[in-house]
């Protein structure tokens, strides 16, 4: 059923300054998605278009007419291609209602109503010679409720408000919940290990996710008790336990001040090429950001002119991963270096608009994630840093693991305490909690021999009066 409550009449050219800033704040990324979206959103305003009595152009956009569109769009297409246009457009769309412009995410409503499914599930329906009744036929059918149903709603709203994606361990709960459901359990407090160990008994995922799915169990059990609706976890240790999972070998590659330098003023030498001029400095400013800040590469590559803040030392990092915003300082370097770059991109690229993004090819191209991980890769072959051994190679991902440890190792230095500074690092690098940030925190030779000296600066009087009495 089409809902006929939420109706929206707005400006084209205010949805077409939206389309514009989301193209700007997604360069490098997801490029075939991108070439599709520049056909596809056009084809949609035009299909939603009216004109009010003033001749002030307006977009009518309802369920109804996105699922005209739909219809015809899809009409003669292969389903896959067909898939990735729909796919486009609901991005689009939720984007478009977290501006505010519209009061909801009309079709990804219309998609829950279907039972989330799939963009090619949906275009065999809206193929067929007649698709609404073939979508009728998707519509979703809830399930009568389990014994966790309300309280894992309350406990994923609760995660995702932080930031946190938690699909997975809505599956999982979901699916436990079912479960339990079938067993005729009635509340959460009459779950018991023998009911877990039965519930494992039935997926048929590989070992590794049954005891991940076992941890989001547990995590859950942990939030219920804490608000005294079960007396006790009971969620098994043994089942989470880490030693039933195969190790991680992977270590990241931290390099050394030498080999930063070096990289640095490799990237100074780039060679121009037909796709832009001045390469040298567009590469040697991105890689500086990397190196200094620990930013990830992809909000390096989605900065804009306006995130730049020169007159707070700030750059504004806008919706990365985690959903999080983030300010980060910069230093005087890091601001002379920015300012040299800027100085030449205006002489390159005239006008200069605010909503612009900061590091472009020519013809105003965003610099694509594949194009910067092919020049970081040429800069290291050409001074052959090659890694360890039997290790990993070093990836473009390891500047912000190094930028990591280098702070730890500077406050070390400086003797700062550094466990009380983990929480302001990890705010630096956009990390949801602290936790998140020990994944960066390789131990190095460095690390480890400033941590022995402060270890010897505290202690060792009593080890030195031990050993000579």
């Amino acid at each position: 059923m089409i809902d006929k409550t939420k109706c929206y009449e707005l400006r084209r050219l205010d949805v077409e300054r939206v389309w514009d800033n989301h193209l700007a704040a997604t360069a490098g990324e997801r490029w075939h998605q991108r070439y599709i979206g520049r056909h596809v959103i056009p084809d949609f305003l035009v299909g939603v278009s009216a004109n009010d009595s003033s001749g002030i152009q307006l977009l009518a956009i309802n369920q109804r007419t996105i699922l005209n569109w739909m219809i015809r769009d899809v009409a003669g297409k292969a389903i896959p291609y067909a898939a990735e246009r729909l796919a486009v457009l609901g991005r689009f769309l939720k984007v478009l209602a977290g501006t505010g412009l519209i009061g909801a995410d009309l079709l990804a409503e219309y998609r829950t109503s279907r039972g989330r499914q799939s963009w090619q599930r949906l275009v065999r329906a809206l193929q067929t010679d007649n698709p609404e009744a073939a979508l009728a036929e998707l519509r979703l059918v809830s399930p009568p409720p389990g014994p966790l149903t309300a309280h894992v709603r309350s406990y994923i709203d609760l995660q995702q408000a932080l930031g946190k994606d938690y699909r997975c361990q809505e599956d999982a709960l979901q699916d436990f919940d079912g479960f339990l459901r079938d067993q005729a359990v009635l509340s959460a407090q009459a779950v018991t290990p023998d009911l877990l160990e039965r519930w494992l008994g039935t997926l048929t995922c590989c070992a590794r996710s049954r005891i991940h799915k076992m941890r989001f169990v547990r995590r859950f059990f942990d939030y219920l008790q804490s608000l005294n609706l079960v007396t006790r976890n009971p969620v098994p240790v043994f089942l989470t336990s880490p030693h039933r999972l195969p190790r991680s070998s992977f270590k990241p590659f931290i390099f050394t001040r030498d080999q930063l330098g070096a990289i640095l003023a490799e990237a100074k030498k780039l060679p121009d090429n037909h796709m832009w001029s001045r390469r040298a400095e567009t590469f040697s400013t991105m890689l500086t950001l990397l190196c200094a800040l620990g930013l990830r590469h992809g909000e390096v590559l989605r900065l804009r002119l306006c995130d730049l803040q020169f007159d707070r030392q700030t750059l504004f990092i806008a919706q990365t991963k985690f959903h999080k915003s983030r300010y980060v300082p910069f230093g005087p370097k890091v601001g002379h270096c920015l300012e040299r770059y800027l100085d030449v991109r205006r002489t390159l690229l005239l006008p200069v608009r605010d909503d612009d993004p900061l590091f472009v090819a020519k013809r105003r191209r965003p610099i694509s994630n594949r194009t910067l991980l092919d020049i970081f890769r040429e800069i290291l072959c050409a001074l052959r840093i090659s890694g360890i051994p039997g290790q990993y190679p070093p990836r473009l991902h390891d500047l912000r693991h190094t930028c990591a440890v280098n702070r730890l190792l500077r406050w070390y230095r400086d003797g700062v305490d550094v466990q009380s500074r983990l929480p302001v690092l990890s705010t630096f690098l956009g990390h949801v909690d602290p936790q998140s940030t020990e994944v960066y925190l390789t131990i190095t030779a460095d690390l480890l021999r400033e941590a022995n000296v402060r270890f010897h600066r505290h202690f060792g009087s009593h080890f030195d009066e031990a050993t000579h009495p």
